[in-house]
C-alpha cells in the first residue's frame, strides 16, 4: 500500500490546506444475484465530490460522516481491527446495504486535498481492510474491519525534512553551519559557450559532495561541452603551509580565499599546484572552474603539507564545510519543494507535526 505519492506531497505543499476522508466500499455482491457486484463510494463532505475509484475512473462520492475509531492492536503494535461509522447517509443506501452482501467485502479508507482533487495521485490511503461485521441504523451503518497494518500507518502520513526546518515555518536553514561537502554546480553548454560559466543559469547536475576525484561527469548525459563551479571552505588541521594539486582535463582555475592560484583555461590534459599559508581550525574558502570541451573529462583535487598526506581533499572527516554563500542562499524561507530535494536533504515519514490540531476535519489546515 503507497503511503504518499509525489502528487499527494505536491498537493500538501501550500500553506493552507482543505483535507476530506474518502472511503471505498468495494465489490459487494448482491443475496439476489451475487454475479452483480457493486462499489459505494463515499466523502466527508457536505456535497458530492467528484474523484476517481480504484482503477482510476471518474467517481462520485456521496457526502456522509465518516470516523473510525476503536482500534485494536495485537503485541507486535499491528493493527488489527477498528471501527467504522457513516452517519447521515441515505434511506437509499441503508436499504441497499440490506441486500448486499458486506461481510468480506474491501474497504479503503484514504485522505485526501480538495484542491488536488482533479489528480487520480492525490489520495494517500490511511487504512484499509475486510468487514467482518456490521449494523445500520435509518441514517447511519457500523462496520468492524480487520486492518492489519502498523499501527502508525492510523495517522496520517507525508514526507518531511528534519534538516529543513522552513519548510515548516521553523528558523533553522536546511542546509546548517556544519554541513560538511562541496557545493557542485555543472552547466550542459555548447561548442561556442563551454568556456563560459554563467552561475545564474539552472544547473543541470548539482549536489553536495565529499571529495572531488570524477572522470567524465557528463552531466545530464552529456559527454562534450560543459562546464562547472564548485565552492567549499577547507578546514586545515595543522598550521602550516598547504599545497593544493589539480589534476585535470580539459580547463581548471582555482581561488584561495579570493585570490586566482592556478589559472589554466586552456585544453590541456595536465597537473598543476599552488600553495596557501593555513592556520588550524580556520576555514579557507576554495573556489573551483572547470570545462571540458571533448574527449575524456578527468578533475581530481587533493591537498597536502608537512604533517598532511597527500589526499583527496575531503577524505579526512569534517574537512569540507558548504561554503558561506550558500548558507546565507538558503537561511530563509521561500525556496522550493526541488531546491530541499537537490540538496541532499534527509527525507522522513510522519504526521503532520507543522499543521494546526482541529477538531473539525473539514476546516482548512494552517502551516504555523
Amino acid at each position: 500500500m503507497g503511503r504518499a505519492s509525489g502528487q499527494y506531497v505536491q498537493a500538501a505543499s501550500p500553506d493552507a490546506v482543505s483535507p476530506v476522508l474518502l472511503l471505498r466500499v468495494l465489490d459487494m455482491p448482491p443475496f439476489s444475484n451475487p454475479e452483480e457486484k457493486t462499489s459505494g463510494y463515499f466523502a466527508d463532505s457536505e456535497e458530492f465530490l467528484s474523484f476517481f475509484d480504484e482503477a482510476g475512473n471518474p467517481e462520485a462520492y456521496a457526502p456522509v460522516g465518516l470516523s473510525f475509531d476503536k482500534v485494536s492492536c495485537d503485541n507486535g503494535n499491528k493493527v488489527v481491527s477498528f471501527v467504522l461509522k457513516l452517519d447521515n447517509v441515505s434511506r437509499d443506501f441503508c436499504a441497499l446495504a440490506s441486500q448486499v452482501q458486506i461481510k468480506g467485502c474491501r474497504v479503503e479508507l484514504l485522505r485526501a486535498f480538495r484542491e488536488d482533487l482533479s489528480d487520480p495521485e492525490a489520495a494517500q490511503t490511511i487504512m484499509a481492510g475486510s468487514i467482518q461485521g456490521w449494523s445500520i441504523t435509518e441514517y447511519s451503518i457500523e462496520a468492524d474491519v480487520t486492518a492489519p497494518l502498523n499501527l502508525p500507518m492510523r495517522t496520517p502520513q507525508r514526507l518531511y525534512w528534519p534538516r529543513c526546518h522552513w519548510r515548516f515555518g521553523g528558523q533553522e536553514c536546511g542546509y546548517p553551519d556544519s554541513c560538511f561537502g562541496f557545493w557542485e554546480r555543472w552547466w550542459k553548454r555548447t561548442s561556442s559557450t563551454y568556456g563560459t560559466i554563467d552561475d545564474t543559469l539552472t544547473a543541470d547536475l548539482e549536489r553536495i559532495s565529499q571529495g572531488i576525484d570524477y572522470s567524465n561527469i557528463n552531466p545530464g548525459g552529456q559527454a562534450d561541452y560543459y562546464n562547472a563551479r564548485i565552492l567549499a571552505r577547507l578546514i586545515p588541521a595543522f598550521s602550516e603551509t598547504y599545497t593544493i594539486t589539480v589534476l585535470h582535463d580539459d580547463a581548471v582555475k582555482v581561488w584561495i580565499d579570493g585570490v586566482l592560484k592556478i589559472n589554466r583555461w586552456v585544453n590541456e590534459s595536465a597537473t598543476h599546484t599552488c600553495t596557501f599559508a593555513a592556520t588550524a581550525g580556520v576555514p579557507v574558502e576554495i573556489q573551483i572552474d572547470h570545462y571540458e570541451k571533448d574527449g575524456a573529462q578527468r578533475l581530481r583535487v587533493q591537498w597536502s603539507s608537512a604533517s598532511q598526506s597527500l589526499e583527496v581533499i575531503g577524505s579526512t572527516v569534517e574537512t569540507v564545510k558548504a561554503p558561506a554563500s550558500l548558507i546565507g542562499a538558503y537561511a530563509s524561507c521561500g525556496k522550493t519543494f526541488a531546491d530541499c530535494l537537490a540538496r541532499g536533504n534527509v527525507m522522513r515519514f510522519g504526521g503532520f507535526p507543522h499543521i494546526l490540531r482541529t477538531r473539525n476535519p473539514r476546516e482548512v489546515w494552517t502551516k504555523t
